[in-house]
């Protein structure tokens, strides 16, 4: 409900000002409903014509923190997801380090979560509409797999000056 009244009045949620031609927001451990309001953010026109690149590293955009646990969610990116298909100024976003698919390791090398393709799916399905991206980083997203990564790959097939870090 947040999300929309901000919308509604045209004003940012998440601090991204006006000029704003980057933001930095790695290691914020940011959840969900933070992506969520992010979302909103990046959907509206004060944002989409100026903000050019988004860092979102080192989160926990889908509920995770680093080692897998907590309860994973595709909610928060794929509000993410969404708002990147309308925002046509945003040309590098950085979503390393957040779990996409539900896993994480530990320092052991042993693996936490449950496999789930339902994030990094809907971060395709943004990739293979948006035209401005020019740049993604999807690295240390444990155990996307050859499936999560084919899709990826997939959606960034034909965009021959697309840098794509996996």
């Amino acid at each position: 409900m947040l999300a929309e009244v901000a919308k509604q009045k045209g004003i940012s949620l998440c601090g991204i000002q006006r000029d704003q031609t980057t933001a930095d927001l790695s290691g914020h451990a940011l959840q969900p409903p933070d992506a969520i309001l992010l979302a909103s953010d990046l959907s509206q026109s004060v944002v989409t014509g100026v903000l050019t690149s988004l860092n979102l590293s080192k989160n926990q955009l889908c509920g995770l923190n680093f080692l897998g646990t907590g309860t994973y969610t595709a909610e928060g990116i794929t509000a993410i997801a969404v708002a990147l298909r309308v925002n046509g100024g945003l040309t590098s976003i950085n979503l390393s380090e957040n779990q996409l698919c539900g896993i994480g390791t530990d320092w052991t090398g042993g693996e936490h979560g449950t496999y789930t393709a339902e994030g990094i799916t809907a971060i395709a399905d943004a990739l293979r509409v948006n035209g401005a991206l020019t740049e993604c980083n999807l690295r240390l997203n444990y155990n996307m797999g050859e499936a999560g990564e084919a899709l990826i790959r997939d959606a960034v097939q034909g965009k021959a000056s697309f840098k794509l870090h996996l």
